[in-house]
């Protein structure tokens, strides 16, 4: 790699240590419900994707990670799972689709993502009162989502 392909390499890492996916993921392996391969893969997607953009802040650093990824990706075999099984997160796609979007960025559209959290404010706004309100019901309301998934 070269250096600033090196540079947004490290870069990504460092996103994935500020938002604590190590942690994330272990607990994601350590939770006991049924069905949780497809949440944890959609997970691992999600994270990989908020890595890409926590190391991108100019077209350069994107065109630098994308160089990176595939460089990467020529160096360890990125296998497709057998056709019967699933594996976490289908390498070759997530890699395919991570170096399509990081060629395709722009600034306007990673400042767009971070101001889609904000259309979320008013339903956070309403829903913590409320939960707060009513902390008791909503520990029974979770209280018996945990049954049923136990059962």
């Amino acid at each position: 790699m070269t250096r600033d392909e090196l540079r947004a390499a490290v870069r990504h890492e460092i996103g994935h240590v500020r938002s604590r996916d190590n942690l994330k993921k272990l607990l994601l392996h350590a939770a006991p419900f049924p069905s949780m391969t497809s949440l944890e893969r959609a997970w691992q997607e999600a994270a990989e994707f908020a890595a890409d953009e926590a190391a991108v802040s100019n077209s350069e650093d994107a065109i630098n990670l994308a160089g990176a990824l595939v460089k990467l990706s020529d160096l360890v075999p990125l296998q497709d799972p057998p056709a019967f099984t699933t594996g976490l997160v289908h390498l070759r796609a997530l890699v395919t689709t991570r170096v399509e979007r990081l060629l395709a960025w722009d600034e306007a559209s990673s400042r767009g993502a971070q101001l889609r959290w904000s259309r979320f404010l008013p339903l956070i706004l309403v829903t913590v009162p409320y939960t707060v309100a009513h902390y008791g019901q909503a520990l029974l309301f979770t209280h018996r989502v945990t049954e049923w998934f136990i059962h």
